[in-house]
């Protein structure tokens, strides 16, 4: 069994000082990104301007949260943690050069050093045949009937259509993988996946507003 782990951006206050820790927008935004339709590629152009203005209560951390990028399908990451991510397999993951203006007082700069990051659904990385998802109702709770999926295109068909109906969304609940990356995402899930060497050097490094956490899916 395959050991991944959660990677998501702390929403601690302690760390970030506000959430979302970037507001606004500087420069024309892409007309083919949204935040909140999940992407099937990656925007031709810079999504959403070239930079973006940090809230004057919040800090600065190597992973950011931004009001417009929502994540985990998007997020900013500082230059060090870019070349630290550089390093492993990331799967369908794009970065994006932006700017950060700092709107505190008497410390009014542009920082050039992020990264807005995409990252893509990975369903093309799932055996199917040897997955199980099961379903989750719309107030979060596990219905314990479990679901069987011969490809991608059946998954997408049934799970549209338990969308459509109101009735409940399909969660992964043990994963064949046909491949192992470093960083990935799957359908339905709230976070990214990490794999055991990528969470060590976030560790050893010390990077800072993430929290990593042991994944409920189980792998294989």
């Amino acid at each position: 069994m395959a050991s991944y782990y959660t990677l998501s951006i702390t929403q601690s206050l302690n760390i970030v000082g506000h959430y979302p820790q970037v507001m606004g927008v500087m420069g024309p935004k892409s007309n083919d990104f949204s935040p909140i339709t999940e992407l099937d590629h990656f925007p031709s152009e810079i999504p959403f301007g070239q930079g973006f203005t940090l809230h004057p209560r919040a800090e600065l951390t190597d992973m950011m949260s931004s009001l417009w990028i929502a994540p985990p399908q998007g997020f900013l990451v500082s230059k060090p943690l870019e070349f630290l991510l550089s390093r492993f397999e990331l799967h369908k993951t794009r970065f994006y050069d932006v700017k950060v203006l700092n709107n505190r007082p008497l410390n009014n700069s542009i920082t050039p050093h992020y990264q807005q990051t995409i990252v893509l659904e990975s369903m093309e990385m799932i055996d199917f045949n040897g997955s199980v998802f099961t379903e989750i109702d719309f107030s979060g709770q596990k219905t314990g009937v479990e679901h069987f999926f011969g490809s991608a295109a059946d998954f997408a068909e049934e799970d549209q259509q338990a969308i459509v109906n109101r009735s409940q969304t399909l969660y992964p609940q043990s994963i064949r993988l046909l491949r192992d990356f470093d960083l990935f995402r799957l359908p339905r899930l709230e976070h990214l996946l990490i794999s055991q060497n990528l969470k060590r050097a976030l560790e050893k490094q010390r990077i800072t507003g993430i929290e990593i956490a042991t994944s409920t899916v189980e792998f294989y």
